[in-house]
C-alpha cells in the first residue's frame, strides 16, 4: 500500500504499536533514522512535510510515536502539534522532536516528550523511542 506524500518507507507496514512516523525534510536524515529504527525492529513511516504527515494521520491508525524535525518548511512543527491536539484521537500522540538549533543545556520543548539534538545519535534516538513509544516492535532484524 503506497502512502501519498510519503517516501515509500513503511509501504508494507500497517501503522500500529511499534510503528514510528518520521517527519523530516532532509532525505539523508530520514534514511539514517529509518535505518536505525528498522534495525531495532520498529516499523517506520516517513514524510518530508508536516502537511503530508497531518493528512495521513487524520485518516489512519495513529503510530506509536512521531519523530518530528522542529525546523520544517511549509507548516511549522509547532502548528503541526497544535493541529494534532485539536483531534481527540491524536491529542495524546507522543511527539519526540529533533533540532539543529543551539539550545541552552537541558532545554526541552515543553510540549514534546523528548528533545533530541542533531546530529541525533542512535543510542539517544532508541532510548527516546523506547521510553515514549514503549517496547512494542515488529520483529528485530538479525
Amino acid at each position: 500500500m503506497g502512502l501519498a506524500g510519503f517516501d515509500g518507507y513503511g509501504a508494507d507496514v500497517s501503522p500500529a504499536a511499534g510503528t514510528i512516523l518520521i517527519v523530516e525534510d532532509d532525505e539523508l536524515v530520514r534514511d539514517a533514522l529509518t535505518d536505525v529504527l528498522e534495525r531495532a525492529g520498529y516499523g517506520v513511516l516517513a514524510s518530508s512535510s508536516c502537511d503530508d504527515a497531518l493528512a495521513y494521520l487524520l485518516r489512519a491508525t495513529p503510530p506509536a510515536l512521531v519523530l518530528l524535525d522542529i525546523m520544517m518548511p511549509g507548516m511549522p512543527a509547532d502548528r503541526f502539534r497544535r493541529l494534532l491536539e485539536q483531534e481527540p484521537v491524536l491529542a495524546d500522540l507522543p511527539l519526540v522532536v529533533m533540532t539543529a538549533k543551539a539550545l541552552p543545556p537541558g532545554y526541552a520543548y515543553p510540549w514534546a516528550r523528548a528533545t533530541l539534538l542533531k546530529p541525533v545519535h542512535a543510542g539517544a534516538l532508541l532510548e527516546a523511542v523506547r521510553t515514549h513509544a514503549g517496547e512494542s516492535r515488529t520483529s528485530p532484524s538479525p
